[in-house]
């Protein structure tokens, strides 16, 4: 998972994920959550085959926009019974 673009943002986001492999499907599902692990909204989880796979995302909860803060956004990718997450500090500034 490369860095989240643009942080900080207004609500849209960009994160690219390079999937190993070839012809290979993973599940990814993306997850915001606050400082203290509870999560505020997701992206369901998406097939996603293997490669430079850029996934955008308009960060919303219950159709209204998130408040400005500080938030983790969590990458879950599972392949089979095998999950990898991957958490990174995104800062929403609208």
């Amino acid at each position: 998972v490369g860095l989240v673009y643009p942080n900080p943002n207004e609500g849209k986001v960009l994160v690219p994920i390079a999937l190993p492999g070839e012809e290979v499907t993973y599940e990814v599902s993306l997850h915001l959550m606050d400082l203290m692990g509870r999560e505020i909204t997701k992206l369901p989880a998406r097939e996603v085959r293997s490669g430079f796979q850029p996934i955008k995302w308009n960060l919303t909860f219950d159709n209204q926009d998130i408040v400005n803060g500080s938030y983790l956004l969590q990458v879950r990718v599972k392949k089979g019974e095998s999950t990898w997450i991957q958490s990174q500090k995104l800062i929403i500034n609208r």
